[in-house]
């Protein structure tokens, strides 16, 4: 089980070395007796074939089906929490934990945790009043949980109460930063917290605190990635540092842009950071994002490489091959999953930018308009 969580961890997130961790399954899974595995480790190999792929859909229905055998695992609820956001079906999140919410109580691992999901889901939602209310309800019981801080926090940002959310920060910081001076559990949503301290800065027009912020942030990533790097030992260079904190920095930098700051260098640096991350399923934010961010460093090559097929058509070859090989083929037979394994025209891909009418006229902008600022105008103006 250890193996499932890091590689599905790392497929996610783009933490770690996903490959190691999937091979060690194949491996597990491709001997002729696999009676030792339980249906729902069956099921959660499944799930990593269908992230390998990018066929986020069929994952996502495969840990419903988890749920339906344990409403209480809380791997499945963490990883439909993530997927469902880049889908942005955050109803659908909701709903799941609704369904799930009774078998929830004390004395069963990880229910704290649950109230916190909940928040984060109503806030996607654009339900900030409850939002804050259940976040609130959340921290009462657990004053360490980082999901309803968050969701707490962007309820604050949301209604203008920009010192409020700073003073909040202050005050559940030992919580979820990752400052030795002030770390007792950390999390990784320190970064993006971090950037949430920038913005609300920026709300009370303390642009050079949130300049400060957000330097110190990058530098000390920039240390990681120079430290985690080592000669000839793949996949250290991504254990540090999450390729979600690049829509950090790309979000504040374009925002200080259209005050008139300009970020100089920053832009390269934080490209330079991209480099060393490696994300397997792209959200079509990302793609904004990224698009934004090549634009304005003058990187047409990467900006072009968001819209190729040709990873999408060795992802469909790979899906082919997992369908073929019936040794792989574990727990499909059990009555919870009815979904069909021949999903192999991509129509449920997440990256298939090329045909999304959203994501497209956003790159295809930048590509035609060399104006950087107006390009990018025009592109958010799409969504």
């Amino acid at each position: 089980m250890g193996n499932i969580i890091c590689c599905i961890s790392s497929l996610v997130s783009g933490l770690g070395d996903s490959q190691v961790y999937f091979n060690r399954l194949k491996d597990a899974f491709s001997v002729e007796s696999n009676s030792d595995f339980t249906r729902n480790e069956q099921l959660y190999f499944n799930v990593i074939k269908a992230l390998k792929c990018n066929r986020v859909r069929y994952a996502v229905n495969t840990l419903e089906a988890i749920l339906l055998n344990d409403p209480v695992d809380i791997l499945a609820i963490n990883t439909l929490f993530s997927l469902y956001q880049r889908l942005g079906e955050s109803s659908q999140m909701f709903s799941s934990i609704s369904r799930t919410w009774s078998y929830w109580g004390i004395g069963i691992p990880c229910d704290s945790s649950i109230a916190g999901y909940r928040a984060l889901s109503l806030m996607e939602m654009n339900q900030i009043d409850e939002a804050e209310r259940v976040g609130m309800q959340a921290l009462s019981g657990e004053p360490g949980d980082v999901r309803a801080i968050h969701a707490v926090l962007h309820a604050m940002e949301s209604k203008g109460r920009a010192r409020e959310g700073l003073r909040f920060l202050r005050e559940t910081e030992e919580a979820w930063s990752v400052d030795p001076a002030v770390m007792k559990n950390g999390s990784t949503l320190d970064h993006h917290l971090l950037s949430h301290k920038a913005t609300l800065n920026m709300q009370l027009k303390q642009y050079s605190n949130a300049m400060d912020i957000v330097d110190n942030a990058l530098a000390r990533e920039e240390q990681f990635v120079e430290k985690g790097v080592l000669p000839g030992n793949e996949g250290m260079k991504q254990d540090l540092l999450r390729s979600d904190h690049i829509n950090d920095y790309i979000q504040i930098f374009y925002r200080m842009e259209l005050l008139g700051e300009g970020m100089g260098d920053r832009w390269s640096r934080v490209s330079r950071l991209l480099d060393a991350t490696e994300k397997k399923i792209l959200a079509p934010m990302d793609v904004v994002y990224r698009s934004i961010l090549f634009s304005i460093t003058g990187e047409e090559q990467k900006l072009r490489a968001l819209l190729e097929s040709q990873e999408s058509e060795e992802r469909d070859a790979l899906w082919k091959e997992f369908a073929l090989r019936r040794e792989w083929r574990v727990g499909l037979s059990v009555a919870e999953t009815e979904i069909k394994w021949n999903h192999v025209n991509g129509e449920d891909r997440m990256d298939v930018t090329a045909a999304n009418p959203l994501i497209s006229p956003c790159v295809n902008a930048l590509l035609e308009l060399n104006n950087v600022e107006n390009a990018v105008v025009w592109a958010l103006g799409t969504l």
